[in-house]
């Protein structure tokens, strides 16, 4: 299984390991999900459309992950 994953994500040469990269991943995954769900219901706040400002969100986080992932 290690093997695996670090051939697909080359750990080794990003000087990393699986045993780092499970609780950083978990770590990435509950913080874009708060802030997912806490920006826009401050925002709703301040009279904004919730729905509205969760698809900005959404669509904001996605454009960025795909910046810093594929470029």
């Amino acid at each position: 299984m290690k093997s695996l994953l670090d051939k697909t994500f080359n750990l080794k040469q990003n000087g990393t390991n699986v045993k780092t990269e499970i609780p950083a991943g978990i770590t990435i995954f509950l913080t874009m999900a708060h802030i997912i769900v806490v920006n826009p219901a401050i925002l709703q706040n301040a009279g904004m459309f919730f729905i509205g400002v969760l698809f900005a969100t959404v669509l904001v986080c996605t454009l960025f992950w795909f910046l810093c992932s594929f470029l």
